[in-house]
């Protein structure tokens, strides 16, 4: 009867002192909803259904009127990271990312937006028609918190078309494999907050849709999970989109969380859209409480998604300067300078602008604007790290005459609005060319000695406009503010 009492007395501890640890981390944990942005990595998901194309929406008539309504929520999440589905980015039906990120820029009276797409989507090796635009998986980063090492639609290399016949290790059919094409976008980034870094691997899909498609899911996502035990086994991983399914047990997704101490977990999640982390990760979801949020809209069918993360690395801080080097000429090689506080190597980034780096010297080839940063991937001791960004304009390279062709081009009025105006010192035959800050093309014309030029559908932003007569070319920059 003793050793029974006594063992009572046991189990009973055991279970105080597990409720006091479970009380414990409770307690430790932070509420979300009290914590400035400022502390937590803001990670977002979201289908913007058919952006680009209003007429396959069900949500919007006009383009103008997703590219309002997106922009705005985008602004009011105030996140780090965006992995948007749906966005139309071909050429027959035109470049929509950058539409988006350029009204994010104009909107915040900043620079920090910058946007990168997949070059697959659905039946990617048939040429998109307006009737059946591309359907495109995208990021959006806030450059002032996220830094971009790599990006690219991962198995690029085993799915190049429909005449696929054999993909090792997967047992669904390969000529569907990830809805024909629309591959998932990996986009490993340097994440930054309130003091702390990380390196994290975000792999954004867009499965198969609709009832009927689960075995598609089944074998796309299994695939995907043992690509990634395989090449990222110890990292940082986010994987995030439209799933087109639940997690609930029995859904595609089982074997994703088949094993919670080796696989992922999900973090947040609405219907079919959702946020999963991998182990690695699970103590900075675990550090808060309320990190999950959803914001109902109307623009879209889906409703963005988010999840709040508190960064832990015990890692050495480094601090990584790049010095600028302002405006330069087509052709230019120019040495850059960089310290790191490691002492470690650095590598270059270009993140927009035609600029080839090699050997701490950077080339440029064509006008435009550009912006470069430079990352270190950190080490046993250091924590990764990335510069702050330098940015500047390329021009042509104009001799005496051109200078003072230059000088008697007037364009007006600048900054405009809904028309910019050319007068040009002659009446000889002129090709005008507008180019975005990217070094994009986005309007060409033939003029003699005048040109009114409608810019009602550019957005807002700086523009480069690029006059060329006979032997001679001169470059105007101009602002676009609706």
């Amino acid at each position: 009867m003793t050793k029974k009492y006594s063992a009572s007395i046991k189990i009973y501890s055991i279970v105080i002192s597990l409720l006091f640890v479970s009380l414990f981390s409770i307690s430790a944990q932070q509420d979300a909803t009290f914590i400035d942005k400022s502390e937590t990595l803001d990670i977002v998901t979201w289908n913007l259904q058919w952006f680009g194309a209003p007429q396959e929406s069900y949500n919007a008539s006009t383009f103008n009127q997703q590219l309002t309504s997106v922009s705005s929520v985008i602004q009011s999440l105030d996140a780090d990271i965006y992995a948007l589905q749906e966005v139309v980015n071909d050429a027959v039906n035109g470049y929509y990312l950058q539409k988006l990120v350029d009204q994010l820029n104009a909107d915040t009276y900043s620079n920090k937006y910058i946007g990168y797409v997949s070059d697959r989507y659905s039946l990617y090796f048939k040429t998109p028609t307006t009737d059946y635009p591309s359907q495109c998986i995208a990021f959006i980063i806030n450059t002032e918190t996220v830094a971009v090492v790599d990006q690219y639609p991962m198995f690029k290399d085993l799915y190049n078309g429909y005449s696929t016949s054999f993909i090792e290790g997967y047992d669904g059919n390969p000529a569907t494999f990830w809805s024909s094409g629309r591959l998932p976008y990996f986009l490993q980034g340097i994440a930054s907050v309130n003091g702390v870094n990380e390196i994290i691997d975000f792999i954004n899909i867009h499965a198969k849709c609709c009832d009927g498609s689960e075995d598609r899911r089944m074998y796309d996502s299994e695939y995907l999970l043992d690509a990634v035990n395989k090449d990222y086994a110890l990292d940082n991983v986010v994987m995030l989109g439209d799933y087109n399914d639940d997690t609930n047990d029995g859904s595609p997704y089982d074997e994703w969380y088949a094993d919670d101490e080796l696989y992922f977990k999900e973090v947040a999640g609405e219907g079919i859209d959702h946020i999963s982390v991998s182990n690695e990760l699970y103590d900075e979801d675990a550090a808060l409480s309320n990190n999950e949020y959803i914001e109902t809209v109307s623009i879209s069918d889906h409703d963005p998604v988010m999840v709040r993360l508190k960064l832990n690395n015990a890692k050495v801080n480094q601090v990584i300067t790049l010095e600028s080097i302002g405006d330069q000429l087509i052709g230019s090689v120019v040495d850059l300078d960089v310290v790191a506080s490691s002492g470690l190597n650095v590598l270059y980034k270009v993140l927009y602008g035609d600029v080839d780096i090699s050997n701490h010297q950077a080339t440029f080839n064509t006008i435009g604007d550009y912006a470069i940063q430079a990352i270190q991937m950190g080490n046993d001791i250091y924590s990764a790290a990335f510069s702050n960004i330098i940015t500047g304009a390329v021009l042509d390279e104009e001799s005496g005459i051109e200078d003072e062709y230059a000088k008697k081009v007037k364009v007006f009025p600048n900054p405009c609005s809904n028309m910019v105006e050319l007068k040009m010192p002659d009446s000889s035959l002129k090709s005008i060319d507008i180019y975005n800050i990217t070094g994009a093309k986005v309007k060409s014309l033939i003029a003699y000695d005048a040109a009114k030029i409608d810019v009602n559908d550019l957005v807002n932003g700086l523009y480069f406009i690029q006059i060329t007569t006979g032997n001679i070319s001169v470059t105007k920059k101009i602002q676009v503010i609706h």
